[in-house]
């Protein structure tokens, strides 16, 4: 597993809670913070995004769980297991999610 605590930008995108989707791209937090939060997928190589998934509120932590999967803690204090297109609560009352 491969995770990046911070990362300031990738190319012109200011980037929140970076973490590997693979060798080659990152899944970042596209806008902070009201409204729906949108995570997106960056090609390292060409710098092209594109849509990942949504979940309620801001990161407060994501790890990377298994291909194409992350665990992810919000702001409003939820654990979700995100994937493309998905993002399902499975719990509630968290502060972080951990290795």
């Amino acid at each position: 597993r491969s995770t990046v605590e911070s990362q300031p930008s990738v190319g012109s995108i200011h980037s929140l809670a970076p973490v590997f989707l693979d060798a080659q791209r990152l899944v970042v937090l596209a806008n902070c913070c009201r409204g729906r939060q949108r995570l997106v997928t960056v090609d390292l190589r060409s710098g092209r995004r594109t849509p990942f998934a949504e979940i309620s509120s801001p990161v407060v932590s994501i790890r990377r769980f298994g291909p194409g999967r992350f665990l992810v803690a919000d702001q409003l204090g939820q654990l979700l297991l995100v994937s493309r297109g998905q993002s399902k609560i499975i719990a509630t009352g968290i502060g972080a999610a951990t290795a």
